[in-house]
Parts: structure tokens; C-alpha cells; sequence
């Protein structure tokens, strides 16, 4: 009887540890295109192997800091979008991210002709640059990547909103993005 007793919580603490790694846990490739990402910036995420090691942590968080992200040292979607990191789908989402509001709210304006999946990449940059230059906060070449012309021309746009310039196309800045577009109510 002990060893069925014992079995069956043996189970259920394997069952547990694997519901443990649920999809925040991201994976070796995952890891691996971060690590890259990093590396190419200039940052030392030691070798580039998948594994998600204190290197890996602590260039991740260097790059954060510098990025005016918050250091968490993981994979938060502020961060992935900033290092342009396209889709790590395993990574828990809202149902409604900032990330895909921003590409219908570009594409209900006529700047992305793309279908919104909520993966922020190449084009999406694009639209958004090429919105900003449209608006006078950007002047540098549409060239989907999120450089610091791009962060100041965010910061702008923020500060003309009202907003906390934070750099950073966040969920604040969306909402306040989309209200602002909208027709003053009344009459």
C-alpha cells in the first residue's frame, strides 16, 4: 500500500513540475534567438546555446535598463518587441495586447496592409514609422527597425498625447493613441 501511496504522489509532483513549465518557460530556440539578438547588440549573453544562463539573465537585464524597460531579466513582450524578436507564440499573451491594438490601429489608418497577429516585426516598425513621419514626430528613413530616432519619435508622440514618455510603445500609449484619434464626442 505505501509503495502505491508513494507512487501516486510521485505522479502528482511530476504532473505538478510540468504544469510548472507552462508556456512562460521559453524554449531553447526561444533562448537561442534572444541570446543572438543580444550578441549582435553588443551585449554579453555568453555563448549563444539556447540555454537561459546568468549571462544570458544578466545581458538581458543590461539591455533592459539601457532600453528604459523594466530589468525583470526575462522575457517580457516590451522587451522582445524592443530587441525585434518576432513571435515567441509559447509566451503567455493578453487576449488583447498592446502589440496587436497598435497593428489594427495601423491598419484601420491605412498604414499596414498586413493582417494583425499581434507580432510585432519588420512591417509593423515600418507602419509605425512611416505614421510618425506622417505626424511630424519621426524624420529618419522608414526602415523597420526600432532604433533610437524611432524611441524619440515614440517619446514625442507620447509627449504629445499627455502621456509618460517612456520611449516605448506600451499599453498606455496605445490607448492614449486610439483615444486620441477617435471624433470628439458631442455636438
Amino acid at each position: 500500500m505505501n509503495r502505491h501511496l508513494f507512487a501516486a504522489i510521485l505522479a502528482g509532483l511530476l504532473a505538478c513540475a510540468c504544469l510548472a513549465q507552462d508556456a512562460a518557460t521559453p524554449s531553447d530556440g526561444q533562448v537561442l534567438k534572444v541570446q543572438r539578438k543580444l550578441f549582435f547588440r553588443g551585449y554579453q549573453p555568453g555563448p549563444c546555446d539556447g540555454v537561459l544562463g546568468p549571462r544570458t539573465v544578466r545581458a538581458l537585464e543590461s539591455f533592459q535598463v539601457e532600453h528604459g524597460l523594466r530589468d525583470t531579466g526575462t522575457f517580457t513582450e516590451d522587451t522582445l518587441m524592443v530587441l525585434g524578436v518576432d513571435g515567441l507564440a509559447r509566451l503567455p499573451r493578453d487576449a488583447n495586447p498592446p502589440s496587436l491594438r497598435l497593428q489594427q490601429f495601423l491598419q484601420a489608418h491605412a498604414y499596414l496592409a498586413e493582417t494583425p497577429d499581434g507580432l510585432i516585426g519588420r512591417k509593423t516598425w515600418m507602419a509605425l514609422q512611416t505614421y510618425l513621419q506622417h505626424r511630424g514626430f519621426y524624420q529618419g528613413r522608414v526602415d523597420g527597425i526600432a532604433g533610437p530616432g524611432t524611441r524619440d519619435a515614440i517619446a514625442r508622440l507620447q509627449r504629445s498625447l499627455g502621456i509618460e514618455e517612456t520611449r516605448l510603445i506600451n499599453d498606455i500609449t496605445v490607448t492614449a493613441l486610439v483615444k486620441a484619434s477617435q471624433p470628439a464626442a458631442g455636438g
